[in-house]
């Protein structure tokens, strides 16, 4: 992380402190519920969706402190404390709306991934706060491709939801788009020293991690997407776009395009942010 100030930081401060006071309203008194057939994979992947959004992520702020050895950028550590206390309040809705259903015994896909958390911990802490953001900003770009499937309307697509779910889905894709255009305006500032070599070899790797987690949600959540009515190809390829899209802007082949992105940051650092999901 850099000593000085970001010049997005105060930015991105006004507009979590903003962002904090303003909700979707959740119909929890809706009486249309979900379909028997549809029940055990949507409930799975909203735990899912919960255990990753309430992860105890301190250790960040932490580390990000450190990174400084002089003064760190206080704004940015509230941007990041912020960020993360809106992925607990999302992961309590996702609680209330598999509350609404009674779930008897446990989904095995939880329990790996919460084995291969615990596994991983000790390597993306090692890593650093620079690898953890690019983890959360990948895994943010494919859940915000299954959030906007859950958000659309029954007579669309099949596979009803009730309307709690809907609005849960609403407000997390709402929050998330935000999360990850904040990383990846970020990421975009840390990765600018970087050389030609160096850049290209890391828009590799993003590529290769973000193929890594793609292909797991499309083999754990074929079913779910299916029922969405969307085919896993077509999946495929939205998440990728997506992803395309935030990787050129944030690490491009093009030294000028970055030296412009970066220009704006300074010039214009209270401007809305310009990174398409």
């Amino acid at each position: 992380m850099r000593r000085l100030e970001w010049s997005r930081s105060r930015y991105w401060l006004c507009h979590f402190l903003h962002s904090r006071h303003v909700r979707l309203r959740i119909d929890w008194a809706d009486g249309q519920r979900l379909d028997e057939a549809s029940r055990a994979v949507t409930l799975g992947w909203l735990r899912r969706q919960q255990e990753h959004l309430g992860a105890d992520r301190s250790w960040l702020l932490a580390a990000t402190a450190s990174a400084w050895p002089g003064t760190p950028d206080h704004a940015l550590l509230q941007c990041l404390r912020l960020m993360i206390k809106e992925q607990q309040h999302l992961a309590g809705l996702h609680a209330r709306a598999v509350g609404r259903y009674p779930t008897p015994g446990s989904w095995r896909g939880l329990h790996l991934a919460r084995r291969w958390a615990d596994l991983t911990l000790p390597m993306r802490r090692w890593l650093g706060p620079r690898f953890e953001l690019s983890i959360l900003l990948l895994t943010s770009l494919i859940d915000l491709s299954m959030a906007r499937l859950m958000t659309v309307s029954p007579q669309e697509k099949s596979g009803t939801l009730d309307a709690g779910i809907q609005g849960v889905c609403a407000q997390s894709l709402r929050d998330r788009q935000s999360h990850a255009a904040f990383m990846a305006e970020r990421l975009t500032q840390e990765f600018a020293d970087f050389n030609f070599v160096r850049r290209n070899l890391r828009r590799w790797r993003l590529r290769g991690m973000f193929a890594m987690l793609l292909a797991w949600v499309v083999l754990t959540q074929a079913r779910l997407i299916g029922e969405r009515g969307l085919s896993q190809r077509e999946f495929v390829i939205r998440s990728w776009n997506s992803f395309e899209g935030v990787l050129e802007r944030m690490v491009p082949y093009r030294r000028d395009s970055l030296l412009a992105t970066l220009g704006a940051q300074e010039d214009e650092p209270y401007e809305a942010s310009r990174v398409s999901l």
